[in-house]
């Protein structure tokens, strides 16, 4: 209902505008009022949307965490005994041990809190896949590899090296420059036996939504750039792949961004001509 009511509002916003713009008779500056006026419009009940978004989320937030607590509870009681009342007294002490959502340590080790298990960060590895090219055991590429490249030379360390049934062998390192090192250093000793190849990753793919209709393809990074100087956007930034238009004829653009650009733009409103857009995540079902 909300979605249908905001949909609505956008619909005669764009009305009023239509309509203005096509009016021979008006004033320039009476148009350029309402113009603004309607920009101030979209502003505000975007805030709107935007803050009743928030309470729903916390509201389900709190709703999954009573789901949880009444389940506990309910399994607190039915380990309890027969027989054996229930009194306030253990009743606050079961609360107290089942709130810390405590993860079961192994033998020996210290405790970890569940908050602490979720939070922990997951390093991102960068990886260089080699092959032979003269049909070599990963066994041997590996002796190749041990005898023609010094890590204490390049100055570089790597977190693992794989051996795989199918001939590749996998290097990993923490950063994007080891494993180019690495990869460069390879190349230039064992380029004539081994074939080198650093994987590289994708970048991330956003939609622009409600975008004005004189945006295209080949404006898209520039006007966005000039209209939102704070975001700092330089050229090659963004890439706009295509537009397309969804079933309540509006319509999205479609970029692809670097992770830098990403974190601007998800945390920003953008302006693009007469309209205030934002950017969503583009998810893609595959069957």
């Amino acid at each position: 209902m909300a979605d249908e009511a905001i949909q609505n509002i956008e619909d005669a916003l764009n009305k009023i505008v239509n309509t203005t713009d096509q009016s021979g008779n008006m004033r320039k500056d009476l148009k350029k009022t309402i113009f603004e006026t309607v920009s101030t419009l979209r502003n505000l009940f975007h805030n709107i949307k935007e803050m009743i978004d928030e309470k729903t989320k916390q509201n389900k937030h709190l709703e999954n965490e009573v789901t949880k607590m009444n389940k506990e509870l309910d399994n607190c009681r039915s380990t309890t005994p027969k027989g054996q009342a229930e009194t306030p007294k253990a009743r606050k002490q079961e609360l107290l041990r089942t709130d810390s959502r405590q993860v079961p340590p192994p033998h020996g080790s210290n405790k970890k809190l569940y908050s602490s298990i979720v939070e922990t960060h997951v390093e991102t590895k960068h990886r260089v896949l080699i092959r032979s090219r003269v049909n070599q055991t990963p066994e041997m590429v590996k002796k190749l590899l041990k005898s023609n490249v010094n890590h204490t030379e390049i100055k570089v360390g790597i977190t693992s090296l794989k051996l795989f049934r199918d001939g590749r062998v996998v290097i990993e390192a923490n950063s994007r420059n080891e494993i180019e090192t690495i990869g460069h250093k390879i190349e230039e000793t064992c380029g004539a036996e081994l074939e080198v190849n650093i994987e590289k990753r994708r970048n991330p793919i956003l939609p622009l939504l409600r975008i004005p209709e004189d945006i295209t393809i080949e404006n898209a990074e520039e006007t966005l750039a000039k209209q939102n100087p704070e975001l700092y956007i330089k050229e090659g930034d963004i890439r706009a792949k295509f537009c397309y238009t969804t079933k309540r004829e509006t319509r999205n653009l479609v970029m692809e961004v670097d992770s830098e650009t990403r974190r601007k733009l998800i945390q920003a409103r953008i302006k693009l001509g007469w309209a205030i857009c934002r950017v969503d995540y583009y998810i893609v079902a595959k069957r």
